[in-house]
Order: C-alpha cells, then sequence, then structure tokens
C-alpha cells in the first residue's frame, strides 16, 4: 500500500493551474547581415515550448520549494525516542521491505 508523501500537492496543483493558464512564448531578435551584403535587416527567431514542457518548468520550481526534510516531524521523532515512547513495527517494516524488493524485482 502506498503512502500519501505529504507537502507536495498544494504547490504541485498550484504550478499545474498556472502553466495551464499562462503563455509562454519567448522572442529573440537580433541584427545580422544577410549573405548579400545589405546592413540593417533584422532577421526574427521565435521558440515555443510545449504544454508538457511548461508543466514540468513549472513542477519542477513548485518542488524545489518544499523543504527535503520535514523539521517538524523529526523533532517529533526525537522527543519520542528521547522519551522511550517511540515504538518500531518490526511486522509493518518487514512487510514494507518485501513490498519494496518485489517492486524493485518487477522492473528488472
Amino acid at each position: 500500500m502506498p503512502d500519501k508523501i505529504d507537502g507536495l500537492g498544494p504547490q504541485i496543483t498550484e504550478a499545474l493551474n498556472r502553466v495551464s493558464q499562462s503563455k509562454f512564448q519567448t522572442d529573440s531578435k537580433q541584427d545580422a547581415a544577410p549573405k548579400d551584403g545589405a546592413a540593417g535587416s533584422r532577421i526574427s527567431d521565435s521558440v515555443t515550448f510545449t504544454d508538457t514542457a511548461r508543466q514540468l518548468n513549472e513542477l519542477a520550481a513548485a518542488v524545489e520549494k518544499v523543504p527535503v526534510v520535514d523539521t517538524q516531524r523529526v523533532e517529533q521523532i526525537k522527543q519520542l525516542v528521547d522519551s522511550g515512547q517511540y515504538r518500531v513495527d518490526s511486522e509493518r517494516v518487514a512487510d514494507r521491505l518485501i513490498a519494496l524488493e518485489q517492486m524493485l524485482g518487477d522492473r528488472g
């Protein structure tokens, strides 16, 4: 049974909403002389990113804002360990290790 990853949902949802509402196009203009020697001509280059590229960019930015470590949860566990109240459910750990091994075995 997969665990819910807390802390990512709202930021990713917000990023996806921004991506779907925005238009992202970059225009770049340069002065360049054509091959025939005439000066002062302008060449316009245009780059348009796909929706997928825009989404990936927004998602990457949203994920970068999420802390890697949940310091509040770490402190909570430290207090439980220090007070002797933290208990490891060895059966749950074993079940999850077996599930992980099975998942990794399916990929090979």
